[in-house]
């Protein structure tokens, strides 16, 4: 417990130091900042924004975290101190999602939202972040750099951000959020379902929708795992 509390103030600290990690956290808040400023719906300002926090900090800050330690060469020191692969991707895991729920509170408060949605909104981040997680794990894999990140991450952060915010819009983005578990974003925004043309989901539906998701991540990664061993054992091929 001492090593991962340890780990996890590391990479809190991170957060608030690095310099591109830094950046990127302030993203939302500041898109939210914009949006509140141009548009009187604070339903489309956490739909935009704080969904745009859920994605980026599960899929994109997550492995950017561990490929800033594969870049530092710290993964072999780390190894040496006694920190396995599973308190390693704990911490990481664990500090992303604190990272997370701050700036989705910073969002909720710009947004100016009813704070009856607040619990909500919360738990409906959480579980996100624990859908998600895999999906970045899978990224740090394959991700020997952060400039691999960025490269590998994008492409998954559109896929999962980009259908649901758009699903009004067009027939192609409404099917899509139909399978993806930020699609389920009606669920604690029905006013946006009321008014534009959302899809509302039930509670069974996404959690159904996010387990799926979930242990499809847990087996891929799984799989990849085994095959490259991602980590300790590999940081130095």
């Amino acid at each position: 417990m001492k090593k991962f509390c340890t780990l996890l103030k590391k990479d809190l600290w991170t957060f608030c130091t690095h310099k591109v990690i830094c950046a990127i956290t302030l993203i939302p808040p500041f898109l939210a900042v914009i949006f509140r400023l141009v548009i009187d719906d604070p339903d489309l300002v956490l739909l935009t924004c704080g969904l745009f926090n859920m994605v980026l900090s599960s899929v994109y800050l997550h492995p950017l975290l561990i490929a800033d330690e594969k870049a530092r060469g710290t993964l072999p020191l780390l190894f040496r101190s006694g920190v396995d692969e599973n308190l390693f991707i704990g911490a990481k895991a664990a500090a992303s999602v604190i990272q997370d729920i701050i700036t989705a509170m910073v969002i909720f408060l710009i947004s100016g939202a009813s704070l009856s949605l607040l619990p909500g909104y919360l738990l409906f981040n959480l579980l996100i972040m624990a859908t998600l997680l895999p999906c970045g794990l899978i990224t740090a894999v394959f991700a020997k750099e952060e400039n691999d990140t960025h490269v590998l991450s994008t492409p998954v952060m559109c896929i999962f951000y980009i259908p649901p915010v758009f699903a009004a819009w067009t027939s192609i983005f409404n099917a899509a959020s139909l399978f993806l578990p930020t699609g389920a974003v009606g669920l604690i925004l029905p006013a946006l379902s009321r008014e534009y043309g959302y899809r509302e989901v039930s509670l069974m539906q996404a959690l159904a929708l996010c387990l799926i998701w979930f242990a499809a991540g847990i087996f891929v990664l799984y799989i990849i795992y085994r095959k490259r061993r991602c980590f300790f054992i590999s940081s130095d091929r």
